[in-house]
């Protein structure tokens, strides 16, 4: 993880963000990787290992973010986390029987996973499975520019379905981050062009490595700003879904 993050840093043309999968970075590890990641003026994104309660025997899934935020031309690093509300079967299974943990309760007020304004740019997060969840994709209509969902999941062809299913119904850039082990992580855009969907889709691997994409956001905000958007055959984007409303904040 180290040395893929320090790959990236070194580039000349940095990414503003860095993103890793689920469960993918022990918690002392992230916070060393988000300074580092905070001195080049990236923003980190990532899974985190399990925080477990050793009194409790609980323990919670979490995607962990450091957002690097300009006041006063001074680079400063803001820290949110999110907890995944419900782990899959196996998942939960597996804690309680092979650890001998089970899934701590999650607090009315922090069932919902934030939407982000981060500078210019409105995003927000899920965990895996959350993905499956219809209404968590729906509170998102017309507010995000990106949804960004971490992953450690085999079952490519169900979130391959929802992936693209995700990125139409939210009209929105689907950013999906899948453990390497099983692949299929891509940034998924609402193009009209069938080939111009997938900015970035890859199967895995046996190393690390990373793929970078662009996110043309003020292109998707003009398209969806527009009373009556172009649906002729050299559009864009697809058209918007029923009731499609932007945020004003967009």
């Amino acid at each position: 993880v180290l040395q893929l993050v320090n790959d990236v840093l070194r580039k000349q043309d940095k990414p503003q963000y860095i993103l890793f999968h689920e469960l993918a970075i022990p918690p002392l590890w992230f916070v060393q990787i988000a300074e580092k990641c905070h001195a080049n003026r990236v923003s980190l994104i990532a899974g985190v290992d399990y925080i477990t309660d050793t009194e409790t025997k609980t323990c919670t899934n979490e995607i962990w973010m450091s957002l690097v935020s300009l006041k006063d031309n001074f680079p400063e690093l803001v820290f949110i986390s999110e907890k995944k509300n419900h782990l899959a079967y196996v998942e939960e299974n597996d804690l309680r029987t092979k650890y001998g943990y089970r899934p701590a309760e999650i607090a009315v007020n922090e069932r919902e996973h934030s939407i982000i304004a981060h500078g210019n740019f409105a995003f927000s997060t899920l965990i895996c499975s959350e993905l499956l969840e219809m209404s968590k994709r729906c509170r998102l209509i017309g507010k995000v520019d990106a949804l960004f969902v971490v992953s450690w999941n085999q079952d490519r062809e169900t979130f391959d379905e929802i992936i693209r299913s995700a990125a139409t119904d939210i009209h929105a850039y689907v950013v999906f981050c899948n453990n390497n082990e099983f692949g299929d992580s891509r940034v998924r855009v609402p193009r009209k062009e069938r080939w111009a969907r997938d900015v970035v889709e890859v199967r895995g691997g046996d190393e690390p490595y990373y793929v970078i994409g662009t996110l043309e956001i003020q292109e998707l905000r003009k398209f969806q700003s527009h009373a009556n958007p172009n649906l002729l055959k050299d559009a864009k984007f697809k058209p918007l879904p029923m009731g499609f409303v932007i945020d004003e904040a967009r």
